[in-house]
């Protein structure tokens, strides 16, 4: 098994705003998921899981709240998108 990683790639995963406060939601918008359940996975950098849920993506445009106001201490976490046989990450840093 082997790991692929291309920094120019463009990210499936944006988040925004990023980095947020606490007292925010944070949006994700996952691009090229068109119709089809992603599975999105929220993990400290400990590797503990917060938070997963499958999301029916019915268009490239659709947001999703991460964080609701004071769901997620202050801290650093990897969000997750598994779909279409590959796995997406972004991080997310709350001050």
């Amino acid at each position: 098994m082997y790991i692929w990683y291309n920094p120019k790639l463009e990210s499936n995963i944006e988040l925004f705003p990023n980095p947020t406060d606490e007292n925010s939601t944070t949006n994700m918008q996952l691009n090229h998921f068109d119709e089809q359940n992603v599975l999105v996975v929220v993990r400290d950098l400990l590797g503990k899981e917060l938070f997963s849920k499958v999301l029916n993506i019915k268009s490239k445009n659709e947001l999703f709240p991460i964080n609701q106001i004071g769901d997620l201490p202050k801290g650093a976490y990897l969000i997750s998108a598994f779909g279409n046989n590959k796995i997406h990450s972004k991080l997310l840093i709350i001050k």
